[in-house]
Order: structure tokens, then C-alpha cells, then sequence
């Protein structure tokens, strides 16, 4: 450190510009925060008097590693293989010749080398700048249109840009939240007979299927639940991690309807309270009766959880999921929730 201060003291010497060139390969951050740099810029600095002091420190983007700092004519800490450069002119005042360079309006320079290592996003031990399919899921980069994300997702946008569909054994499923408040009449006129063609709410329907009973049950079945494709069944599964699995939040799937109430706090020196939680995922689905033709998922959970009144607070909560009931195809459950919760499962192969 010590030595690049001295370095950087001689430079300034002879110069009262400061110029951080920063490589595409990665950013300049300052301690003072206020004369950060990023990738690909030049960033020009004043040294007006005796009192500049400032450490850059180079950070490499992701596929490249840090070098070295350039070196050269004009170039301060030049070869050096510490990513902190120290440049300071502090303790100059009142030198005659250091102030009246100062004043010549000179320019010297600090430039970070960045080094191209690449980066392996399978994790197959080559590198993605060779590899021919980066995300390992069997679709050639030159074919996929999300060649870091498997697994594939032609056709349906990547999944970390369109949070709307969820990917499931290749198969494309609308969130159905996207058409909660449809009447069950409004979505088959867009889809009679289970292939749509038109808009709901928005949404390009083209090319998309209403699903039947079979086919959500088969939705419902990747999960571990084991219902079978028949049509017409009520289902109830008291596995709690089936819940889990379902509404996780890298499995993606948002619900239509989530409900919280508290349970068995008075508010006069009780000191713990059970929160209870609903998550519901409910859709329309196809079916020859307009009964109630709904599938849904319904998981519950609840937390215990130490409180203290006025003003309320909530802390050490420990969390059980207590069951999932599923409901696959027509007249699915005796108590339906109102229709506007309710969305649409819809799928694209």
C-alpha cells in the first residue's frame, strides 16, 4: 500500500488530471463511492490541490479475473497485482514545484487489466464460449432460445423474463391467476372445443389448450400425488410436503387466492398466537357440464409464534404445513370459493 502511494505521489508530480479507463471486463469502485467507474467508461477527475487522496479498487464481471494495472508513460501503479490503487498527493502543500504542476493541466491515467477466464453455467467443465449446449438440457445453443436456462423453453420465453408461465415435463402452463374472474362461458368461447384461438384478458391464446381433467390431475401427479387422470374425483392428501413442493418458491406457481388469520391470541397476556395461512390455486377447467368445473390445490399451514401487544410483534415462529386437499374435475368440492378467485389452467406442448 505504501508503495503505491509513493508511486501514485511522484505521478501527481507531473500531472493534475486524474483518467480511471475501465475495460469492459469489469467495474472501478472508489472508497468514497463518489468516483465509481463501470465497465467501458472513462472517467475523468480534477486535482485542483494538495488534498486529492482516493483509493480504485477493480472488480471483475463475471467470466473475467482481475490481472494487473496497466502500465506505461503517464500510468500510476503500473504492473501492480494488488486490485487497490492508492493515488493520494496529500502532504504537498506549500511545495512551489508540485503546485505549479498542478496548475498544467497534464493527464495521468489508471487502467485495470481484466483477464477472460469464461464461465461453465452447466457445470460440465467446459467453458460456455465453447460449449455448444451451455445449459446442458439437450437443445444446441444455436436452437435454443434460452440457451443459459434449461431446460428448454423455445417457444415460451425464458422463465426468468416471463414469471407468467411455469415449465413443467416440457410442457408450457399459464399461471392460472392470469384469468381469475372469467365466467366458465366466457373461456369456452374462446376455446369450444379445448384449442383456442383469441385473447382472455389480454393474453394471446393461440396455439394454447384448455386443459381437461386429465390433464391437470397429470400436472398435480409430477408433484408426488399419485391421484390417477380419472374424471369427476375429489381427492384429499394429508402430506404436507406435497404443499411444499407445490407452492415452493423455485417451483414458480403463484396462487389465486391466499387467506391469513389469527387464531388463539386474546391480546391480554397471551404470549404466543397461531397464524393461519390458506394457499389456494384454483382454475376452470374443460368439462361437458357447467356444474363446477374447477381444479384446484389447497395447502394450509400454520405458525406459532411468540407475541407481545402494544405494539404488536411477531417473533420465533415456527411453521407446520398441515395437509394439501386437491380437487380434480366437474362438481370437484361441495363448498366452491365465489367464482372470482377462481382462474384457468391452460397449457402449450
Amino acid at each position: 500500500m505504501k508503495v503505491l502511494v509513493i508511486l501514485s505521489l511522484i505521478g501527481l508530480m507531473t500531472g493534475c488530471k486524474l483518467a480511471i479507463m475501465v475495460p469492459s471486463g469489469g467495474d472501478v469502485t472508489s472508497e468514497s463511492q463518489k468516483r465509481n467507474c463501470a465497465g467501458g467508461s472513462l472517467c475523468e477527475h480534477n486535482i485542483t490541490d494538495s488534498t486529492f487522496n482516493e483509493s480504485f479498487t477493480a472488480i471483475a464481471r463475471p467470466g473475467y479475473v482481475f490481472s494487473k494495472w496497466n502500465k506505461g508513460a503517464g500510468f500510476l501503479c503500473g504492473d501492480s497485482t494488488n486490485p487497490t490503487c492508492v493515488i493520494s498527493n496529500v502532504g504537498t502543500a506549500g511545495n512551489a514545484a508540485i503546485e505549479g504542476i498542478i496548475a498544467t493541466g497534464q493527464y495521468f491515467y489508471a487502467m485495470p487489466l481484466f483477464e477472460f477466464v469464461g464461465i461453465d453455467t452447466d457445470g460440465d467443465g467446459v467453458k460456455d464460449h465453447v460449449d455448444t449446449d451451455d445449459d446442458n438440457d439437450g437443445v444446441l445453443d444455436v436452437n435454443d432460445n434460452c440457451p443459459l436456462e434449461g431446460p428448454n423453453l423455445d417457444g415460451f420465453g425464458c422463465r426468468g423474463n416471463n414469471p407468467d408461465i411455469v415449465i413443467v415435463n416440457g410442457r408450457a402452463w399459464y399461471q392460472p391467476d392470469l384469468f381469475t374472474g372469467l365466467l366458465l362461458q366466457e373461456i369456452d368461447d374462446v376455446c369450444p372445443s379445448g384449442v383456442c384461438a383469441g385473447t382472455l384478458k389480454g393474453h394471446d391464446m393461440t396455439g394454447w389448450h384448455w386443459a381437461g381433467s386429465a390433464d391437470v390431475a397429470a400436472l398435480f401427479n409430477s408433484y408426488g400425488m399419485n391421484l390417477g387422470t380419472g374424471s369427476g374425483q375429489e381427492f384429499t392428501n394429508q402430506d404436507g410436503a406435497i404443499g411444499i413442493a407445490f407452492f415452493a418458491q423455485e417451483a414458480g406457481w403463484r396462487f389465486t387466492e391466499q387467506v391469513q388469520a389469527i387464531t388463539d391470541y386474546t391480546g391480554i397476556g397471551d404470549p404466543q398466537a397461531t397464524f393461519y395461512e390458506k394457499y389456494v390455486l384454483s382454475g376452470w377447467i374443460r368439462s361437458d357440464s357447467y356444474l363446477v368445473s374447477v381444479s384446484y390445490i389447497q395447502s394450509a399451514r400454520q405458525s406459532v409464534c411468540d407475541v407481545s401487544p402494544s405494539p404488536l410483534t411477531v417473533t420465533n415462529c415456527v411453521a407446520t404445513w398441515s395437509g394439501t386437499d386437491v380437487g380434480v374435475g366437474t362438481n370437484a368440492f361441495a363448498n366452491p370459493p365465489p367464482y372470482p378467485i377462481w382462474g384457468g389452467w391452460f397449457y402449450k406442448d
